[in-house]
């Protein structure tokens, strides 16, 4: 059973997906809506950390996964975002 307030995290994988590779899309600079449209768009998973404000001064700054590199459909990217209004 789960606590109430728990989070659950569904992640969707084809069962192919060791033969479907995808190539990571690089998100740094956008900001939470678009780095996951692009993700998904990618046939990728997407996680955040760090600000969850929604303003436009808030962007990705780093991601687990280095873009570019090819990885397995319905991989997960986690993608760290920083509020660069709080910074300087």
């Amino acid at each position: 059973s789960l606590r109430q307030g728990s989070t659950i995290l569904l992640y969707t994988q084809a069962d192919n997906s060791m033969t479907n590779l995808v190539t990571v899309p690089d998100v740094r600079g956008y900001t939470a809506g678009i780095a996951q449209q692009m993700l998904e768009a990618a046939g990728l998973n997407f996680t955040r950390t760090g600000s969850y404000r929604d303003a436009s001064a808030v962007v990705a700054d780093t991601q687990t996964v280095e873009p570019g590199l090819q990885v397995p459909a319905g991989s997960v990217v986690s993608v760290h975002f920083l509020d660069k209004s709080l910074i300087d």
